[in-house]
């Protein structure tokens, strides 16, 4: 896949909210990406299991990512 194309879509879960994602670095066939939290829950430990969707050359692979 080619990483120059590459997009992050995440989904807000268990009281957080998530500004859009920008890529922040690039090498041959990586890319990193920065997600500002806009809002986090006011209760618990901030534990939380969020769902994303990495799409790059017209292919797309989802998956989740852990929180502390």
């Amino acid at each position: 896949a080619n990483a120059a194309d590459a997009q992050l879509f995440v989904a807000g879960s268990d009281g957080y909210v998530f500004g859009l994602p920008h890529r922040t670095e690039m090498a041959p066939g990586k890319a990193a990406f920065e997600l500002p939290v806009m809002a986090k829950p006011k209760d618990g430990d901030g534990a939380a299991s969020i769902a994303y969707t990495l799409v790059a050359g017209g292919k797309a692979a989802s998956g989740e990512f852990q929180l502390p």
